[in-house]
């Protein structure tokens, strides 16, 4: 019990630095682009790529809910934070994907085809992740914490297999998205020099690589550090992709 609660309360540590950092980032690049919002987006009517764009810069409530999991001291209260916190993390996910997809839509010229499987393909990767997340959770084991005042959850267990599968799909949709915008571009715009264009490209491959990047860390983080700190980069990812998601 005792190597266990010091792997509790290291993991405590690193899950709050790895939060602090990615909330100093974000708020960094919201400082950043402030002024961009309050020129360019702030005075255009409401419609979908700005509701995108809004709900991108301040969906929050994972990572408030996440610290609400690192400082209870009840052990019911600081699990249904943790499982609370995953979710909202998941729609903050699926969020920064949404405005890829759009990207792409834009980029095919809103053709039909695009327009029957992005939504499809969306809905279909949003479903499955978000039942291979609540699998995820009821597999986890709590163990009862000899100092609950420090340490409330004491995750000995899960499967965390079903938490790499999360971010599998996620890297296997995002290279669908890349892949297909490859095919576009080759098909539609290769003699094009259009600043626009260019920057959709850069900013789907930039994204696709952060996804990639940040997803094998977790994966790594899963196969190699004890339940208690495997998931400390899930809501860092979450920040992070969300934050590239709206550059440009």
């Amino acid at each position: 019990m005792a190597a266990l609660l010091e792997e509790a309360a290291w993991g405590k540590i690193l899950s709050r630095h790895a939060l602090n950092v990615a909330l100093t980032a974000a708020v960094a690049d919201w400082i950043y682009t402030l002024p961009f919002e309050i020129e360019v987006i702030w005075p255009t009517k409401w419609n979908l790529v700005k509701v995108l764009y809004i709900l991108n810069r301040y969906f929050l409530v994972d990572m408030f809910v996440y610290y609400l999991y690192l400082e209870r001291a009840n052990i019911e209260t600081c699990r249904i934070s943790f499982i609370v916190s995953g979710l909202t993390a998941l729609v903050g996910l699926a969020l920064a994907e949404a405005v890829i997809f759009l990207r792409l839509y834009a980029l095919s010229g809103q053709s039909r085809i695009c327009r029957i499987w992005l939504p499809l393909q969306f809905i279909a990767v949003q479903i499955t992740a978000c039942c291979v997340e609540g699998f995820f959770y009821k597999s986890v084991v709590y163990a009862p914490s000899p100092l609950p005042q420090h340490v409330a959850c004491l995750p000995i267990s899960g499967a965390s297999y079903l938490a790499m599968m999360i971010f599998g799909l996620l890297m296997v949709n995002e290279t669908i998205i890349l892949l297909a915008m490859v095919y576009i571009g080759l098909k539609k715009h290769r003699r094009m020099r259009s600043p626009l264009v260019t920057t959709f490209y850069r900013d789907g491959i930039v994204f696709f690589s952060a996804l990639a990047g940040t997803s094998i860390v977790n994966i790594v983080l899963l196969l190699s550090l004890p339940p208690t700190s495997n998931t400390l980069f899930a809501i860092p990812l979450r920040l992070d992709l969300n934050a590239l998601s709206i550059q440009s």
